[in-house]
């Protein structure tokens, strides 16, 4: 799923995890792939400073596994992309990335298995 190639080059895809919808408030778990402007994102360092502060018409993207309050339990450092969201290395730059998400949940699927375990209220 190479959306920016497709012509759309910001999204946001995502899948949620729940024990129970109708009796919880949040997902237990979310997995979350985000291309977007990085000043409107949850681009943000752990102090939370922008990670791209001067990216203005430029797009970035990342990777997150988190509880559905947010709490992160796993990611891949976000990246910032090319400016030309309509060029070659635009496109190759979230394939790529799109790549290393994909080894990633792979890698982090007991992650994934363990906080499920324990439901969200």
């Amino acid at each position: 799923m190479i959306l920016a190639s497709l012509g759309f080059p910001a999204f946001d895809a995502y899948v949620a995890f729940w024990h129970d919808i109708p009796d919880q408030e949040n997902p237990d778990v979310v997995v979350r792939l985000l291309c977007s402007d990085p000043n409107r994102g949850p681009f943000w360092d752990s102090l939370g400073r922008r990670l791209f502060p001067d990216a203005a018409g430029q797009d970035a993207i990342g990777f997150w596994v988190e509880r559905g309050t947010g709490n992160v339990l796993a990611s891949l450092p976000p990246v910032l992309l090319p400016p030309d969201d309509a060029s070659e290395e635009y496109a190759e730059a979230v394939r790529e990335y799109t790549e290393r998400a994909a080894d990633f949940i792979r890698a982090h699927a007991q992650t994934v298995l363990e906080a499920l375990k324990v439901p969200q209220p």
